[in-house]
């Protein structure tokens, strides 16, 4: 599922939530360490404040959503993307979108590892990048260069969110499930 088809989603089930936020938080949470589709759907319930006639209506949907961001976070060919605004909107919305999607993800982070967890150093300063850019400031200044960075800004926490996942996981945690 795209940006626009999560997004009409959400609107069905009258959610205020933003498919960035929610994409990274599930992002989050599965780079947190192994986790299941069912506990996933669960969270996800939790974490868009499903009622239960909602989340039975979602459930479907969900579970196939989350089974493509899985297979996108643990896919060793990395074709993971960030599920942002598209280019059509104003940079000023997708930075904006960027900084929920950062932000949700330390989120989604935090709820796996719960207390203390060891990082490498650059999992540490990838951790502290991912938490400034979800204070990102949304005033440009209009210059032909604000597009070019915000595209390195997005293929930098593409990267990070990989050694994130890595590092977090670390060697003797089993691989993520196969989804067929």
């Amino acid at each position: 599922m795209d940006f626009e088809q999560i997004e009409a989603f959400f609107y069905q089930l009258r959610l205020s939530v933003t498919p960035s936020s929610y994409h990274g938080f599930v992002c989050g949470r599965i780079a947190a360490g192994a986790v299941s589709i069912d506990e996933l759907v669960t969270l996800s319930g939790d974490w868009l404040t499903l009622d239960e006639e909602r989340a039975a209506a979602a459930d479907d949907t969900l579970r196939d959503y989350l089974a493509e961001v899985i297979e996108g976070v643990s896919d060793e060919g990395f074709t993971f993307q960030l599920q942002l605004p598209s280019e059509e909107l104003p940079l000023a919305d997708r930075l904006a979108a960027t900084g929920e999607w950062c932000g949700a993800f330390l989120s989604g982070v935090g709820e796996g590892l719960g207390g203390a967890f060891n990082v490498t150093e650059e999992g540490r300063e990838a951790l502290e990048d991912l938490a400034a850019i979800a204070q990102v400031s949304t005033d440009l200044q209009g210059d032909d260069d604000e597009e070019r960075d915000y595209v390195e800004l997005c293929e930098y926490i593409r990267v990070a969110v990989q050694l994130l996942y890595d590092d977090l996981r670390g060697s003797d945690q089993p691989p993520a499930p196969t989804i067929h």
